[in-house]
């Protein structure tokens, strides 16, 4: 029975200061149970918990502290005070850091999922975790009483002055709202944990019993009802909200993510001040501490119903809080008192055969079925005192009444618990005298009745209340057992503290003695035949007593509880005192030796042995014991635990009592020890049990052995073979085996009652095996050697080579012959593999014509009827098969292509070298990754075409890249181009115009490649396969020039589109100027634009970035011309504003952003004008050179397009630009190409000679050199000298050129001559041979053309100190910088996105 034990474990009374004496305002537990911190005065008292010593006494506030609250992982403490400040503190009492709130605070509470700390004030609260610096705070209507997290963190509840509970996720974000109408002095959150299904696990239960104040119940129709139910739904993820509040009452709300519901609300005679709740997983209990003006701590459900007083004071218990893992609470008073309670719930819990029944979280039963693992709750909503289980009966002993329960009787398993109509009121029963827990201290309930043991009184009474009997004992019972019996007349055990053990019948007024102990009784229990009763008493003393005889047949001592087997009576589990469990076998009353005795079957040794106690290292309560489970409480779970017989069955086996160790087998034993009996019964001809056990164990070999020497000794046959037991065997009925399936369920049913056919029938026990059954049963356990020599020496050679035969042991079995005299095996061996192909054995034939070295036979043998396991049996030939056996590997892996077994025809025309056969197979199965390779190993071998099936199949997964691939692999270039077209459109129609640029790059190089194909038909491979190459002329041409414009154009304007569209970028001003001049000079005045670009959106962008970077008259400009073209409307607004603004900046463009041309070295205009026809596009407006722009932020770089005289090829103008420019060189234009080339590197060579031998000796001679004075326009010149028939020497050929004499420089010659013959179009400069020489090659910048029919472009840096960087794919020019931070990003280039962009800096 219930009886709650509460005790201080230390306590403190704060001292007195100027009289007054100091509140307790907040006091709180470590979650680890070992610091108590209270808010007192203006400190902050941090105990131990375990001993209650104050560690620290801390200032860290100068007034009033008002709330503590520890962190989830107990390393720190915060605290808050009417100062309004919040101090966090580490465990150990030192201060981390304060923040301050505008107002005092009222309340501090950590998350207890995380580090996140929430403060609240008068009129705010604030959300803090250390990895942030500032406090997120919220406003709040009234001032804040109290606070508290969800279990799982994700919600704040805050409870108000004005009554109002204001549900907060951790943004501090409002998202429920609860109103109530008086403060909120406290609430706390509560797990929802209410649930048991059928597995055990913690289901949400779908009808759950809930008893009224009176204990009614309706049964319900069709056998459901709403006293309980087995569980399948899993719980609602939801959790409570107690709520305290002063208008007197208790409030529980189910609070959900995005609605609450008011659950219940209970009146309180007092103001609730503070709300605990404590949860205890190892005993399944959870309660409400609720502490308020009556000066006392209840316990409370979380339902509202009042359990149990926990303690009273003499003042406002103002705070509590509890640790329910180690069940303490701390209470502090208005009197400064402070008390740490240590509680002692107990246990209650009855059983009887397989189901337990225990209380749970005070107020609930949970009915637990120990076979089945089923449970069912049972919610009382009040105190449980006492529990009492029998048969389908429960009785329920609350405070105030007992409920009666019951299941249907005719179900062993049905858990639908149904409430009984009559209740027994305990005031009305037992009057008004009956103790505050209930009327009596044991309960036990019977069919039709209920007992109750008051003192020495036994007092018997019907379901309706009335008392019936009544017997008085000579002391007061101690303990009470029902024995059974029939309805209404059930015997019980009782155990009084005198020592006496008594047994009365409901119907028998007159007690009956059993027996008598020395000293109190503990705990009875009586064996299944009503022989022997286990006592034992308070010293721990278990005694075993006969009831005939009243010998004592064992005693021990240090026991706690014993109880008996319900199945077999000597066997005894017995719970120790330091937990253990132990069986004790072989208490034997005189009754039971008696009848061993008279057993003509059994030996009486065993029985008649001393008993013997065997440790099973479990630990716990041992509840129940039957067959061969014991069901154990350990932690406050119960389990099942499997307790083998083995060693009392070896005992027997030991004596030769084969019938008795298959008795104890049946109670349970390891599948070992089953073996041993099967085998030992076999040997001893005990055939019946020999033939249960391998049924049980599904030994059907040695099955099909016992059937056919029950046979066969029935028909008189003396001896067989084991090729004849086998077949017999094979055709043997499955009806003759009598097997145990239920998988050990029967074992406890086979013990109580065993089989009498296999304990008297079957065999000859007094007469041993014939030699041929011990042959046999050799052969069958694996000792084929043995049995071939029994068969030997009883003149049966040929059974013994027939032995090794069937085992396929032809090597033992020829040896066997040849060690007999026969020296020829070969016939023996063929005639085996035929035999084993005549009765079907395909496997084994297989085996053997392996092993004979014909492979293709026995490939055949396995192909003719593919029965299960053919594939590796044919795996095995292929692999020992060797190579060259062409013929048995084809017929392999035809077999397996034809039946989709992939991987094996792969591996064996691997083996086969069959790459035809490979190839099909891949092509069919579409394995195209590996017909790929393979093709790529054995190139002109196949034809391409079966790579388009697999491009299709791309095509369908919209894998189009890859298809490209594959369509080209297949030659089918035309494919390949209409999916490339395909993508293009599609990106330009989604606004990718990154990948549009990109695709259309690829589309300039496919129509590239079909230009130089046209042109170079020999430049094409394999063109008798290739698919037909678009003709190329003037239009392909043209269409690659339009497919590359459009790719820059896209390319730029994915920039402008992206500053249109989205809210925020991060594109600088300067680049996207740039980018819309580039668009709009390169679209030109052309109406044609290409899809998808909007020159609205170009121009707004350019007339933007004009007015930031001051070009007002070009935003002037840009803005005229954006008012004639369609803006959007939620950008109109802003466009007429900005003209409104640009109209009141002056009429001109910053020079510093006008373009100058580094050819011609003329300065343009922002915009091209388009007035000079040959200047069209992005390029001078005065020589029409194309300007080169940077291709990530769009500037002009300082490149002059050069072109190398026409008789100087590609590779010999690099070859001269990276030669050292000599000291001088004849600028010579009359030479040709060749020549000049020859003549340029050899005075290269001899100015290179020149060079050493003036760098080895210094000339002296001041004519040939040193500086020289002179003026020049009014200014000093220091010049080196010179020879003055070298000058004399250049000067002619100035004049012969027509070039100033101030351009000493080659390449600026070239220029201005190229721009004095430059007429009306552009032209690029032209070099010689000398002026290639002359440069330097860090300068000069190569376009290395993509076939042979082309030129290379050259570039030269008019700026050397800007360095540059080129892309060779895609043949545009970056900042050097940009573009390898670019390309080390990406790991490809950002225009072309190829990962190899070839030499990208100068030559």
């Amino acid at each position: 029975s219930f009886q709650m034990k509460v005790k201080s474990l230390w306590n403190d009374q704060i001292p007195e200061k100027d009289g007054v004496k100091s509140p307790i305002n907040d006091i709180c537990i470590s979650p680890d149970g070992t610091r108590v911190v209270v808010a007192v005065g203006n400190r902050v008292l941090l105990y131990r918990a375990e001993n209650g010593d104050l560690i620290e006494s801390l200032r860290g506030h100068k007034e009033t502290v008002h709330s503590v609250s520890f962190s989830n992982d107990s390393t720190r403490f915060a605290s808050g005070g009417a100062d309004n400040i919040v101090v966090i503190w580490k465990v150990t009492g030192q201060g981390l850091l304060k923040y301050n709130h505008t107002a005092p605070i009222q309340r501090v509470k950590y998350n207890p999922s995380m580090l996140l700390l929430a403060s609240c004030s008068e009129v705010d609260f604030g959300l803090w975790t250390p990895d942030q610096k500032q406090v997120t705070k919220e406003k709040v209507p009234s001032r804040i009483l109290s606070a508290s997290w969800s279990p799982d963190g994700s919600l704040l509840a805050i409870g108000m002055l004005n009554g109002m509970i204001s549900l907060r996720n951790q943004q501090a974000q409002e998202v429920q709202r609860i109103e109530r109408k008086a403060p909120i002095w406290c609430l706390q959150f509560i797990p929802d944990t209410s649930g048991y299904g059928a597995s055990g696990g913690p289901l949400k239960p779908t009808s759950l019993l809930s008893l009224q104040q009176q204990g009614q119940g309706t049964p319900g129709q069709g056998g459901a009802t709403p006293g309980a139910a087995a569980v399948s739904s899993a719980a609602e993820t939801s959790d409570l909200l107690a709520v305290g509040c002063w208008d007197k009452t208790y409030s529980l709300y189910r609070v959900q993510s995005t609605s609450h519901k008011l659950q219940t609300v209970k009146q309180l005679d007092y103001y609730p001040c503070s709300i605990s709740y404590s949860s205890n997983t190892m005993s399944k209990t959870s309660y409400l501490i609720i502490a308020g003006s009556n000066k006392k701590a209840t316990l409370y459900n979380k339902e509202g119903a009042r359990l149990t007083e926990l303690t009273a004071r003499d003042s406002w218990l103002w705070c509590c809080d509890c640790n329910g893992e180690l069940d303490v609470a701390v209470l502090g008073t208005h009197h400064g008192y402070i008390d740490y309670l240590a509680m002692d719930m107990g246990s209650v819990h009855a059983v009887f055969r397989d189901r337990y029944a225990y209380r749970e979280n005070l107020t609930e039963v949970i009915v637990h079925h120990l076979l089945t693992d089923k449970k069912v709750r049972i919610k009382c909503k009040d105190l449980i005192q006492n529990l009492s289980l029998y048969r389908n009966k429960l009785a329920v002993q609350l405070s105030d009444r007992i409920c009666v329960y019951e299941s249907s009787a005719d179900n062993t398993e049905d858990m639908h618990f149904r409430i009984r109509p009559e209740k027994i009121m305990i005031k009305d029963t037992f009057g008004s005298d009956a103790d505050r827990h209930g009327g009596g201290n044991l309960m036990a309930i019977c069919t039709q009745h209920l007992l109750f043991c008051r003192g020495k009184a036994v007092e018997l009474y019907t379901f309706d209340g009335l008392r019936q009997k009544v017997w008085q004992m000579e002391a007061p019972v101690t303990c009470i057992k029902v024995d059974g019996g029939l309805d209404g007349k059930e015997g019980l055990l009782l155990g009084l503290q005198s020592g006496g053990v008594f047994k009365v019948f409901v119907d028998n007024p007159f007690p009956i003695e059993l027996s008598r102990r020395p000293v109190g009784i503990k705990q009875i229990d009586i064996n299944i035949y009503r022989t022997t009763v286990a006592i034992v008493d308070s010293q721990g003393t278990l005694t075993v007593t006969d009831l005939q005889t009243q010998e004592a047949l064992f005693t021990t001592t240090g026991v706690a509880f014993a109880c008996f087997n319900s199945e077999v009576e000597d066997l005894i589990c017995v719970t120790n005192s330091d937990s253990s469990i132990s069986v004790i076998n072989g208490i034997n009353s005189a009754a039971s030796r008696l009848a061993s005795f008279t057993d003509a079957g059994s030996s009486s040794t065993l029985l008649a042995s001393t008993p013997e106690v065997q440790e099973q290292h479990i630990f716990g309560l041992a509840l129940g014991f039957r067959g061969q489970k014991i069901f154990c409480l350990y932690r406050n779970s119960v389990m099942g635990v499997d307790v083998p017989q083995g060693l009392n069955m070896q005992r027997a086996l030991e004596h030769g009592d084969i019938k008795t160790a298959y008795k104890i087998a049946c109670l349970g034993a390891t599948e070992a020890d089953w073996k041993l009996l099967a085998m030992r019964s076999l040997r001893a001809n005990f055939l019946s049990i020999a033939k249960n056990a391998f049924s049980r164990l599904k030994e059907t070999k040695f099955l099909s052995l016992i059937d056919s020497i029950e046979r066969r000794s029935g028909s008189g046959s003396a001896a067989s073979s084991v090729t004849s037991t086998a077949t017999v065997s094979a055709g043997a009925k499955t009806s003759s085996l009598v097997r145990d399936r239920s998988g050990g369920a029967n074992a406890a049913s086979a013990a109580a009652a065993p089989d009498k056919s296999a304990l008297s029938a079957g065999g000859n026990p007094s007469l041993p095996l014939e030699f041929t059954w011990l042959a046999e049963l050799m052969a069958y356990e694996g000792h084929h050697q043995e049995a071939a020599k029994i068969y030997a020496r009883n003149g049966r050679l040929d059974e013994a080579i027939r032995l090794f035969t069937d085992l396929r042991r032809w090597e033992d079995a020829k040896m066997f012959a040849r060690n007999a005299g026969q020296a020829d095996v070969s016939a023996l061996t063929l005639q085996q593999a035929k035999w084993l192909q005549e009765i079907n054995d395909w496997k084994g034939a297989s085996e053997m014509y392996m092993a004979m070295g014909q492979f293709l036979q026995a490939a055949k043998i396995i192909a003719e009827g593919l029965e299960p396991g053919w594939q590796e049996a044919m795996i095995e030939v292929v692999r020992a098969c060797p190579g060259d056996s062409l013929e048995a590997l084809d017929f392999c892996g035809d077999k397996f292509s034809m039946n989709n077994e992939t991987q094996l025809a792969k591996e064996t025309y691997t083996k086969s070298k069959d790459v035809s056969k490979l190839m099909a197979l891949y092509a069919r199965k579409q394995m195209w990754k590996e017909a790929a390779k393979l093709a790529d190993e054995n190139e002109g071998k196949f034809d391409v075409s079966i790579f388009l099936s697999y491009a299709e199949w791309l095509v369908s997964q919209d894998r189009y890249e890859e298809a490209m691939q594959a369509y080209k692999k297949s030659r089918r270039l035309d494919l390949a181009r209409r999916v490339l077209e395909e993508l293009t459109n599609n990106a330009v129609a989604e606004c990718r115009f990154k990948d549009a640029a990109y695709y259309y790059w690829l589309l300039s190089r496919e129509t590239e490649d079909d230009v130089v194909a046209a042109a170079d038909p020999t430049g094409v491979e394999s063109k008798a396969e290739a698919a037909p190459v678009r003709q190329a002329g003037p239009s392909q041409a043209q269409l690659q020039a339009e497919y590359e414009h459009k790719a820059d154009l896209y390319y730029a304007y994915a920039s402008v589109h992206a500053y249109v569209t989205d809210p925020f970028t991060s594109l600088q001003p300067e680049m996207l100027f740039q980018v819309a001049r580039f668009i709009i000079n390169s679209l030109g005045s052309t109406e044609v634009i290409p899809f998808g670009v909007s020159k609205a959106s170009t121009m707004y962008t350019l007339a933007r970035q004009a007015m930031l970077l001051g070009a007002y008259k070009l935003a002037r400009h840009a803005y005229d011309r954006l008012s004639k073209l369609t803006v959007p409307e939620r950008k109109q607004e802003e466009v007429e504003l900005d003209m409104l603004l640009v109209q009141a900046k002056p009429v001109r463009d910053d020079p510093d952003h006008l373009p100058v041309c580094y050819r011609c070295g003329s300065t343009n205009p922002l915009l091209n004008p388009f007035s000079n026809r040959f200047a069209k596009g992005d390029v001078c407006t005065n020589c029409g050179h194309p300007f080169v722009r940077s291709f990530i932020n769009f500037d002009i770089l300082p490149l002059v397009e050069f072109v190398p005289d026409p008789s100087i090829s590609d590779e010999e103008a690099v070859e001269l630009i990276r030669q050292p420019p000599p000291a001088s060189l004849p600028f010579s234009t009359s030479l040709p190409g060749g020549a000049a080339f020859s003549s340029a590197m050899a005075a290269g060579a001899a100015d290179s000679k020149r060079g050493s031998a003036a760098t080895a000796g210094k000339s002296k001679d001041a004519k040939g050199g040193g500086w020289k004075e002179s003026k020049t326009g009014g200014a000093d010149l220091l010049s080196l000298g010179r020879e003055d028939n070298d000058e004399a020497a250049e000067d002619a050929v100035n004049e012969a050129l027509g070039v100033n004499a101030h351009e000493a420089d080659l390449f600026t010659r070239c220029l201005n001559l190229t721009l004095e013959r430059q007429k009306n179009s552009y032209t690029p400069v032209k070099v010689d041979a000398n002026t290639l020489l002359a440069m330097r090659r860090s300068e000069v910048y190569v376009c290395r053309p993509s076939s042979k029919s082309k030129r290379a472009t050259f570039y030269k840096n008019m700026l050397p100190e800007i360095p540059i960087a080129i892309s060779q794919p895609c043949h545009r020019f970056f900042h050097l910088e940009d573009f390898e931070f670019s390309y080390l990003s990406e790991q490809r280039c950002p225009y072309s996105r190829l990962k190899s962009v070839g030499e990208y800096g100068s030559l």
